[in-house]
């Protein structure tokens, strides 16, 4: 008897501690099954649920959080989060939307651009009316309500190659002009290269409107 109390205390002990790290069954599907009902009554069955995953860094002791990976169906790229805050479901489809959408925009300009990171800190139309759900404006046409504190800070990660070897600086004056070209509200840029070894220049937006050739350019690179 006194084994098999061991024996439970310790396959408890060790249940316990997977589920701190990576939640429980239950609350996964539970989760699962109310992430089905708040994007069918939103978003109809344009979108489909990719996996729950367990939200580590919001739990706690008994408090176990959790959010879906959810992508919409015409396009599985755009992929955005689903989670739950004081008991109400809430996702970040249309940031996942425009982020995707300037990702693509500068990549297809820039073959040489081999990834970008782009992140919005909050959505601006969040307390306007949101409109067509599925096809939300463009990022150009929302870009104007972003306020200046929640611009999004722009990592290119560029592949150095022998066809730009030499001329690193005007591939970063095209980007640069582009960039500028198309008003993007971003608070710095970092240009990153691929291949080269702790190589890397900085570039605060508001320099942006001040650089017109490779000398202004220079000036600005950090």
């Amino acid at each position: 008897m006194k084994h098999w109390i061991i024996g439970l205390a310790v396959i408890f002990l060790i249940f316990f501690a997977y589920s701190i790290f990576n939640g429980t069954p239950w609350g996964k599907e539970a989760m699962k099954e109310e992430s089905a009902k708040y994007l069918q009554e939103k978003y109809g069955d344009k979108m489909e649920i990719e996996s729950v995953e367990y939200d580590f860094d919001n739990s706690s002791y008994f408090i176990y959080r959790y959010y879906t990976v959810v992508h919409l169906k015409r396009d599985p790229q755009i992929q955005f989060k689903l989670s739950k805050y004081d008991g109400k479901m809430v996702d970040n489809y249309f940031l996942s939307y425009w982020e995707y959408e300037v990702k693509n925009e500068i990549k297809q300009q820039f073959h040489q651009i081999s990834s970008v990171s782009f992140l919005l800190r909050s959505n601006p139309l969040e307390n306007l009316s949101e409109g067509n759900r599925i096809n939300p404006p463009s990022y150009h046409e929302i870009k104007g309500e972003i306020k200046d504190e929640d611009s999004s800070d722009l990592r290119l990660w560029i592949n150095v190659n022998e066809d730009i070897q030499d001329n690193i600086m005007n591939t970063l004056l095209e980007i640069v002009l582009f960039l500028k070209e198309k008003e993007y509200k971003l608070s710095a840029i970092q240009f990153k290269f691929e291949n080269q070894i702790h190589t890397s220049y900085y570039l605060n937006s508001a320099d942006l409107k001040d650089i017109i050739d490779h000398d202004s350019l220079i000036n600005k690179l950090k």
